[in-house]
């Protein structure tokens, strides 16, 4: 792993350490666009099970 990358992933470790919510960052990072419905109903399916 790169500095860069350990970096980044420092950062990733940060904002979820102050409550921001992985759905809002793998949306943010997605250049297809946001995925946040889709991960919701996997999410709502792995509660419900």
């Amino acid at each position: 792993m790169t500095t860069l990358e350990r970096s980044h992933a420092s950062d990733v470790m940060e904002l979820l350490r102050k409550g921001i919510p992985l759905t809002l960052l793998l949306d943010l990072a997605d250049p297809c666009g946001p995925r946040s419905e889709e991960i919701l109903l996997l999410e709502k399916e792995e509660k419900a099970a």
